[in-house]
């Protein structure tokens, strides 16, 4: 059996994790979702509720099955909104499989808002780049591994400081937080114990080796892939 994934999970499998009620409340809102992103096991996607802002949400598919989701409305996980955000997933699976049930008019709304959106941010201009960014430092124990979160402006331990991590951290990245951050603070904020405590990860192992701010503890080499 393959492993579950954003990929090949089904309506099944969203009733299983977030129950029939809740799947169904779900359905009324997979019109109001929007910016919906789907890397590997991670979707992400803005859901308008009954707010001014559209909710942010976001759900992860682990290897094991399992779902872990957060939402920024009051709720905050396995909400109505969430499904909402899985079943607008399965939905685009649906059509990307059969082009022909794409709307031409729908791909040209899609490419002037692209458009639009580039025009909006070369007025904006460039965002002001921070010069701290997220260090992960690896601690090997007897009993297990874990992940120490820690900001600085250089991979010097002395000088890195813890950094807690939170869903609204999740929810609303600071700025010091980069793009290839995210991911991995949405599967590290699956576990439960602050220095984020976990099993063996390959894919997990792999993107903090690619963000090349990977440390061993009492070591300021950074761990690199090779």
């Amino acid at each position: 059996m393959p492993n579950l994934n954003s990929t090949n999970f089904t309506r099944k499998h969203v009733c299983a994790w977030l129950g029939e009620r809740t799947l169904e409340k779900g359905e009324a809102y997979i019109d109001r979702v929007a910016d919906l992103e789907i890397t590997g096991p991670f979707i992400e996607a803005t859901v308008r509720g009954t707010q001014r802002r559209p909710y942010k949400t976001f759900a992860t598919i682990h290897l094991t099955g399992d779902l872990v989701s957060h939402c920024s409305c009051p709720v905050g996980i396995d909400c109505k909104h969430v499904a909402a955000v899985l079943l607008a997933a399965l939905r685009e699976r649906e059509a990307a499989s059969d082009p022909e049930r794409v709307s031409p008019g729908l791909v040209a709304w899609i490419t002037d808002l692209k458009q639009l959106c580039m025009a909006v941010e070369k007025e904006r201009g460039p965002h002001p780049v921070s010069r701290q960014h997220l260090f992960y430092v690896l601690e090997w124990r007897e009993s297990d591994t874990r992940i120490v979160i820690c900001k600085g402006d250089r991979p010097e331990q002395k000088r890195l400081k813890p950094w807690p991590l939170t869903e609204r951290a999740v929810l609303q990245p600071p700025r010091f937080v980069d793009k290839e951050d995210i991911p991995i603070l949405r599967m590290l904020i699956g576990y439960t114990d602050a220095t984020r405590q976990f099993d063996a990860n390959n894919d997990l192992i792999g993107m903090l080796l690619a963000t090349e701010r990977l440390l061993a503890a009492g070591q300021d080499t950074v761990l690199r892939l090779g």
